[in-house]
């Protein structure tokens, strides 16, 4: 009953999957690629058939996306004796009731892009003490006795630092006094630290975890033999 005409279509869908890898962010002679991006370019071509149309029509899409890589930005750390800024004193291997000063270093590597507003954050076991002494002396570092959290402000870290230019360096001097529990083993010095920036290319939160260090001084070029053992 005067019904209003009209043409039904049917609707299909479908999904492909694919991987693909990106080459590494830093070639084998340490050139840094600055602020990579990856550009990807899909194209989809088909025949639309349709009542009344037996030879179809051609339907062709592009699709564009481009991808920026976040840079890659690490903290090591070390504990040192005989190398560093800091004149340390005190036995090696440590001795219970007895304190032995040390100094740890942390390193920032940073890959392919600039990172701003970078952090590096640890804390001390209760049985570390915080000596004050810091190398640069003008680095922006603290420390927070409720907690024993030790706070490296660094600021901005340049893509390439540590791998084409010098690493982002602080030293700061710590000591431990071990207790009669802790002979014949190897004290943790300071928690896991973690770095955290924000990636000035691609506006991505960054950021990277280092375990713990201990008593074991494998770092330290100038400390061999009997000085590497545990707790006396």
């Amino acid at each position: 009953k005067g019904g209003i005409p009209y043409a039904a279509e049917a609707v299909e869908s479908g999904r492909i999957n694919f991987s693909f890898a990106s080459l590494p962010l830093i070639s084998g002679n340490k050139t840094i690629f600055k602020n990579p991006e990856i550009n990807i370019e899909l194209k989809f071509k088909g025949i639309r058939f349709a009542e009344g149309n037996e030879q179809g029509s051609l339907l062709e899409t592009t699709v564009i996306k481009k991808i920026r890589l976040s840079s890659s930005l690490q903290v090591a750390q070390r504990l040192l004796y005989k190398s560093g800024p800091f004149r340390n004193t005190g036995s090696l291997p440590p001795v219970h009731d007895t304190e032995t000063s040390y100094t740890i270093v942390w390193s920032l590597v940073n890959s392919s892009n600039d990172v701003s507003d970078v952090t590096v954050r640890a804390n001390l076991p209760t049985y570390v003490k915080w000596l004050g002494q810091v190398s640069p002396m003008d680095e922006s570092i603290s420390y927070n006795p409720l907690g024993g959290e030790v706070v490296w402000n660094v600021g901005n870290v340049k893509a390439g630092s540590g791998i084409n230019n010098p690493a982002k360096e602080v030293a700061f001097q710590v000591s431990l006094m071990p207790s009669l529990t802790q002979i014949g083993t190897y004290p943790n010095m300071i928690s896991d630290a973690l770095v955290s920036g924000k990636d000035d290319f691609t506006s991505a939160n960054v950021s990277y975890s280092r375990k713990s260090i201990t008593i074991q001084l494998t770092g330290d070029a100038g400390v061999t033999g009997q000085e590497l053992g545990g707790v006396r």
